[in-house]
């Protein structure tokens, strides 16, 4: 975080047209943009938003719907009284929250049992852990999803329980260390957050915002893919 707001001070004493930021939640950055507007710097954000920060747009995923989507897969897997979780890196981080919150309520009506809702802070060993702690208190537990891209430390944990085709992932992003839960079964449905389209048009949002003064919208939402076994 202090190395990004340095970077950040520094731009605005430099000549920079403009800037394309994914901000992390584990700090914020809206004293920062607001003084690069004020120097007629504009900042596009993509991942995740910072509200009244200043910046002239964000592209991000639909987080609702991912959310939603996540929960209907789960509904044609999950039976009877079995139970699901979620994790999420944070809940303070908007998007993260969006998931979880539309999973719930996609779930609810579903009949889907939803277990809780659970921080891994996006650390691996955290990640690990909690699902190791859920595995023993929780035999009713076959699904979880995992909201944010921390999907193969979870796997591992259920390989490693000897638990794999009975505790099943919906994941989020598709790092190549995820190919083998995949493979196995472990992993039933990946959510692809579309990076590539989400830095794309944040590319051209910006470059007409500087060619042609063109702002079409202050917030773009991408639709993410659903990735099936």
């Amino acid at each position: 975080t202090e190395r990004v707001v340095s970077c950040l001070q520094r731009f605005v004493r430099e000549d920079i047209s403009g800037i394309i930021l994914g901000p992390s939640y584990v700090g914020t950055y809206s004293d920062q943009i607001i003084q690069l507007r004020q120097q007629g710097i504009p900042v596009v954000l993509v991942l995740s938003d910072l509200k009244d920060s200043g910046r002239i747009a964000c592209v991000r995923i639909d987080a609702v719907l991912s959310g939603k989507t996540a929960a209907d897969l789960a509904g044609l897997t999950l039976y009877g009284r079995k139970s699901a979780t979620v994790f999420v890196g944070s809940m303070d981080v908007a998007e993260h929250r969006l998931k979880a919150e539309s999973f719930l309520k996609r779930g609810t009506e579903l009949g889907i049992s939803v277990a809780g809702v659970y921080e891994t802070q996006d650390e691996p060993q955290i990640a690990y852990r909690l699902t190791a702690d859920l595995l023993k208190q929780n035999p009713e537990l076959r699904l979880i999803y995992v909201a944010t891209g921390n999907s193969v430390a979870v796997c591992q944990c259920i390989n490693d329980h000897n638990l794999q085709g009975q505790v099943q992932v919906i994941a989020t992003d598709t790092p190549s260390e995820l190919q083998p839960y995949v493979k196995n079964g472990t992993v039933i449905g990946v959510l692809d957050q579309r990076f590539e389209q989400q830095g794309a048009v944040a590319v051209n949002t910006l470059y007409r915002y500087l060619t042609e003064g063109i702002l079409k919208k202050e917030e773009t939402r991408i639709n993410p893919r659903l990735l099936l076994r």
